[in-house]
């Protein structure tokens, strides 16, 4: 069984639970306030693989009528951005996933763009949590802080479906994942972080490490006993990792209050009984903004019926209609869930009162050519929606784009027409192309010039960014071994209302003209 299988398996395994007596329900109704949400993955899927991959992966959710994406950042012991914390750990090698550090790119920021481009939030998804890999003993990670393991009750390696577990009770692991979760906010401008059935969690089997047994038997008087699943011994597990999602709530929000915090656990009791996450608890404490429970079933009937379940103990939780939001399977592996089954999934979450729902993941819904996403938008997706966390605020407005039609020139240009350039076209030549751009509200902006994908540039042209007539400063005239495409960061400029910004390209060289965007930036990361 190769890796991706038992990634399956344990995907499987995780949201297992007996079917349970259905609620009655009302009639379905389409929402304009509601989560629409879809997770992004590098596993199975290739919208984090490319620059242009990522472009059109938004574009098509965008087009669609979603408004939230949560792209993974923490996945088999490897981050999706340049993570300083990784490399403070573990060394450089270890800095990014080693086919993004092979490439030089970072697809986080990448993603970030384009999705505030369309307007889209963005929460950052750390998949593996407190797992530290799947079928390496360890990894990595685990190799070089051995002491970080998570214990059974026979004194090995804490493995549960294939997944090996560093010890989420350690303060020393807690703060390692603390650092990497936080690490994200403080380097990009985000809407949000979600941890999931692996964050906060672990296997009930788990709690047999001398640092652990040491603090049981310091807080209950008692030995920790043989059996795992003691009600005492459950209990007290349980609550660790509650207040571990606590501090960590508590720290996002003090670094930024408008970012949301959601986790996305297994459902309850089983999610309790197997993996210790009482997030029923995390309710009562005020420290989830959006929880997404996972209804992962293949049968209608058996999503309707977990649903209810979610729904029933949310709702004895004091979960508000601001809160909760439902995870629904739509592919893994070869298998599907289609219009008919989601439609169905759709109708019953409005009659239940969630506040969404988000996608597992994103292929299923370019499955058979995209009709899925095509169907939502044609249904229950057809007007834009906001979310409720945000109280009918929008936070991130589409950016403002420029396009080469409304530019000025000198030199000589000739039109080209090509899918890969912004809008289907494109100027080329030499001489210089201004931008103008009037900003409607005093903001930051950071500045991009788009190059149509596949020209293989090596030079990007001189850039100004000017005010009326003072220059701002910035310039570029960069030789790079990388090729240049899609949407190019050249600088960041802050405005007063009506404020009147140019931005010039200059070469004599010939060079593309295909637009300048400025992208509104909300946090301002801490690098």
């Amino acid at each position: 069984m190769n890796s991706f299988t038992r990634y399956l398996l344990g995907l499987f395994l995780l949201t297992h639970c007996a079917n349970q007596k259905q609620v009655q329900v009302t009639s379905p109704s389409v929402r304009t306030n509601e989560v629409r949400g879809v997770w992004i993955t590098n596993i199975d899927s290739d919208v984090m693989f490319s620059k242009e991959a990522t472009a059109k992966a938004i574009d098509y959710l965008a087009d669609n009528g979603f408004n939230v994406v949560f792209p993974v950042v923490w996945n088999d012991g490897y981050t999706l951005f340049p993570s300083k914390t990784m490399e403070t750990y573990f060394g450089s090698a270890f800095k990014i996933d080693t086919l993004f550090r092979k490439q030089g790119r970072d697809p986080l920021d990448e993603l970030i763009v384009e999705a505030h481009r369309r307007g889209l939030e963005v929460i950052p998804w750390f998949e593996f949590g407190f797992s530290s890999s799947i079928n390496q003993k360890g990894g990595h990670m685990l190799k070089k802080y051995p002491h970080w393991s998570a214990l059974d009750a026979k004194g090995g390696m804490l493995t549960k479906n294939g997944f090996e577990w560093m010890n989420a009770f350690d303060p020393e692991v807690q703060q390692f994942i603390t650092e990497l979760v936080m690490e994200v906010p403080k380097q990009y401008d985000v809407d949000g972080v979600q941890g999931d059935d692996r964050l906060p969690s672990l296997p009930a089997e788990g709690g047999y490490e001398p640092k652990t047994r040491q603090a049981y038997e310091a807080a209950t008087g008692r030995p920790v006993p043989e059996l795992y699943s003691d009600s005492l011994f459950m209990r007290w597990k349980a609550d660790q990792l509650s207040a571990y999602g606590k501090q960590l709530y508590q720290t996002v929000k003090a670094f930024d209050p408008s970012l949301m915090v959601s986790y996305s656990p297994i459902i309850y009791p089983w999610g309790y009984d197997h993996y210790l996450q009482d997030w029923p608890a995390w309710v009562k404490g005020g420290f989830v903004d959006l929880l997404i429970p996972q209804s992962y079933r293949y049968d209608i009937q058996q999503y309707k019926a977990t649903t209810d379940e979610i729904v029933k103990y949310a709702r004895q939780a004091g979960v508000d209609n601001t809160t909760l939001a439902i995870g629904i399977l739509t592919k893994s592996g070869p298998r599907y869930n289609g219009p008919s089954y989601v439609k169905q999934a759709l109708a019953h979450n409005r009659a239940v009162g969630s506040a969404g729902e988000v996608f597992f993941f994103y292929e299923g819904m370019n499955q058979n050519n995209a009709y899925l996403a095509d169907s939502l938008h044609a249904s229950y997706y057809a007007q834009p929606a906001t979310l409720p966390y945000r109280k009918g605020s929008v936070r991130r407005k589409p950016a403002a784009i420029v396009d080469e039609s409304k530019a000025t020139y000198t030199g000589t240009w000739t039109p080209k027409t090509t899918e890969q350039a912004f809008k289907g076209s494109y100027q080329e030549g030499s001489g210089s192309v201004k931008y103008t751009f009037v900003s409607e509200e005093g903001a930051r902006y950071e500045v991009f010039i788009h190059i149509p994908y596949g020209l293989n540039l090596t030079e990007a042209p001189k850039t100004a960014i000017t005010f009326g007539n003072h220059t701002d400063g910035f310039f570029r005239n960069d030789t790079i071994s990388t090729k240049l495409e899609g949407w190019v960061r050249i600088g960041e400029v802050t405005t007063a209302v009506q404020d009147w910004v140019y931005v010039q390209l200059s070469s004599a060289s010939s060079f593309p003209a295909d637009g300048v965007m400025f992208l509104k930036k909300l946090n301002k990361p801490q690098n």
